[in-house]
């Protein structure tokens, strides 16, 4: 299992594809320029390609970084850019 150091933890209880989950806007709200959001998979962000696709490019404009675990994905590295 992978370990991660967060500062905060947000956790939705509601299914994936409602996008009006309240912890998931908290944090998006939240991020800020320099921000690091972890995911345990990429799926957190949206169900579909569509929706994930908007919000990762969104993320990026907005100079927050991303790092999927499952995926190993992270945008922090040279490599892990989109």
């Amino acid at each position: 299992m992978h370990q991660e150091q967060c500062s905060r933890v947000f956790t939705d209880k509601m299914s994936g594809k409602r996008f009006d989950r309240p912890e998931f806007l908290k944090m998006l709200d939240i991020a800020r320029s320099g921000d690091v959001i972890v995911v345990w998979r990429l799926d957190r962000l949206g169900r579909s390609l569509k929706q994930l696709i908007e919000t990762v490019t969104m993320l990026g404009e907005r100079g927050i970084e991303l790092r999927s675990l499952k995926e190993n994905i992270d945008t922090t590295t040279s490599t892990g850019k989109w």
